[in-house]
């Protein structure tokens, strides 16, 4: 079996666990990128633009953008990212009593996973396919816009398909906002079949580009080390009211503003007895 690092709670340290979620997060962030960055552009592989005129332009790209590559790389990140980072953060519960089961909790996650995206984030998938299409769409915009001929729009849209750096960086914003759900999602899974009492805490990654009040309407940086029991909610509030009730970071039920490029993650902290061993439920 191949040996994968643990992401492990101690003595408290918030900072500690930090550091090596950042370093999973990047190399989980650049497997997803280059997955969702085939996919958007297998998913107007079937346009063809000598076909596409001034006339038909929106018909055309709306027929020949697939949904099919999309999905596939939603359900290829949840399923490969979401496994190995819920393994570490099982075997990082279960340092100490043993009880973590990888081959339970492996099945398991994998016979749901699908059904979960399609559930879940299947409107992500769509928002991912409309997005390709409107991009695509503003192409031929500028061409008409340059006065170029019907002739040239269709070089000049085949030259911008065909440039790697078309589809760069949506597939890195949607890497990392589904870096962010999969493994958080993941992770609590393995809290619920880690057989200990658990208390969440929210991590935040701590930079310039942390969300925070005033400059920003949603807060992230607050939220570092909030802790709360595993069954109940993060609460998160906008300056302008929004109130998100999240399970953990990047949850499907908060609000964009929440979600978008989220880096943050969330810890499982032990409960212990008067005594300080482990709580098993």
């Amino acid at each position: 079996m191949q040996k994968i690092g643990r992401l492990i709670w101690s003595n408290m340290d918030i900072a500690n666990y930090r550091r090596n979620w950042l370093k999973y997060q990047k190399s989980y962030e650049i497997k997803s990128y280059r997955i969702f960055h085939k996919a958007l552009r297998a998913s107007y592989s079937g346009l063809n633009p000598d076909g596409v005129t001034y006339d038909n332009y929106q018909t055309m790209i709306a027929l020949n953008i697939m949904n099919a590559p999309i999905q596939y790389a939603y359900i290829e990140v949840y399923r490969s990212v979401g496994l190995t980072h819920g393994r570490r953060v099982g075997y990082g519960i279960n340092r100490e009593i043993k009880r973590f089961d990888n081959d339970l909790f492996s099945r398991s996650f994998l016979n749901s996973i699908v059904e979960w995206v399609r559930e879940n984030v299947g409107d992500r998938i769509v928002s991912v396919a409309e997005t390709m299409a409107k991009r695509i769409g503003r192409l031929v915009e500028v061409a008409l816009e340059q006065g170029l001929s019907t002739q040239e729009m269709q070089v000049f849209l085949r030259r911008k398909l065909n440039d790697p750096s078309f589809t760069r960086y949506q597939a890195l914003r949607i890497a990392r906002t589904e870096v962010t759900t999969a493994t958080n999602y993941a992770a609590s899974q393995s809290a619920e079949n880690s057989g200990i009492v658990l208390e969440k805490v929210w991590i935040s990654t701590i930079d310039v580009r942390t969300r925070r009040k005033p400059r920003d309407q949603f807060d992230h940086l607050h939220m570092n080390g909030q802790t709360v029991e595993q069954n109940e909610k993060f609460v998160l509030r906008s300056k302008n009211g929004i109130v998100d009730n999240m399970d953990y970071p990047g949850d499907v039920k908060g609000s964009a503003g929440d979600i978008i490029q989220c880096r943050c993650t969330h810890a499982f902290r032990p409960k212990r007895d008067s005594d300080g061993f482990v709580i098993q439920a």
